[in-house]
């Protein structure tokens, strides 16, 4: 994972399939709910491992999320002109704290995140923090614009190496049709990159049948699926996504709302 990606991961089952997920009034939306969220999910890449939670309570959050690869191939290659030579296999390992504020007046939502994160690879680890800030709109249109990474989040390892995940820019809208829902939006960082159609915008959908919701789209070049069962205070959530070159993955999820 480049820094941007390990600094900006997510678990959550919507957010994943639709990044719709901020528009929800659960306790992984922006909007003051009390509550708590814990998700589980595998990677596209075979024993690729995400998981977190998040508990929520009057405009406070505090957010764990974890991350664990599968394996990653070790080798060196002291002759090329023949084969690299295989060492082993070794996992990278990560973790994020996060600490999330929220204050609302009439339809506007606002806050900030600040972050902790930390990584392992073999005998090196590294660290690093960052702000993210955000505010959202909740009338007959529903609109979010944020900054991850608002100063700029740095990974510092051990042996002296700095990595920075650079300002990310996070805009979307939706509007509500009665069952179904509509969602467009994009992420985008100057980080040296070009900004891809396929990559950075997205367009998503949701159907909301009462007790079971259905919701997904076009997300980051490929299509993507989700299910919501919903009782009383509380639901599942199973999402997934399929590359063609690597498959399926999946996403899992349940929240308790606190009322």
């Amino acid at each position: 994972m480049f820094a941007l990606e390990f600094v900006n991961f997510v678990y959550d089952v919507r957010e994943f399939s639709s990044k719709s997920g901020v528009f929800y009034n659960t306790p992984f939306g922006i909007r003051k709910n009390n509550g708590f969220l814990f998700g589980l999910s595998s990677g596209i890449v075979p024993g690729d491992f995400y998981g977190g939670g998040i508990f929520s309570f009057r405009g406070v959050s505090l957010e764990v999320v974890a991350y664990r690869s599968g394996d990653v191939l070790l080798t060196t290659w002291p002759d090329t002109s023949d084969q690299p030579v295989y060492i082993g296999r070794a996992n990278f390992l990560s973790g994020k704290l996060s600490l999330r504020m929220v204050w609302e007046r009439g339809n506007f939502a606002y806050g900030f995140k600040t972050n902790f994160f930390y990584a392992k690879f073999l005998n090196f680890w590294g660290s690093g923090g960052g702000i993210d800030a955000f505010v959202g709109y909740f009338g007959e249109v529903l609109g979010y614009f944020g900054i991850n990474n608002l100063f700029t989040s740095p990974v510092i390892w051990n042996t002296g190496r700095k990595e920075f995940a650079f300002p990310e820019v996070d805009f979307r809208l939706g509007k509500d049709l009665g069952i179904p829902s509509i969602y467009f939006g994009f992420r985008y960082s100057p980080d040296g990159r070009k900004f891809i159609f396929k990559r950075d915008l997205f367009l998503s959908s949701s159907l909301d049948f009462g007790s079971l919701s259905l919701f997904g789209g076009y997300v980051e070049g490929f299509p993507r699926l989700g299910l919501e069962l919903k009782r009383g205070n509380y639901g599942f959530l199973v999402g997934s996504s399929y590359h063609t070159d690597l498959g399926f993955s999946f996403r899992g999820g349940f929240y308790l709302e606190l009322r």
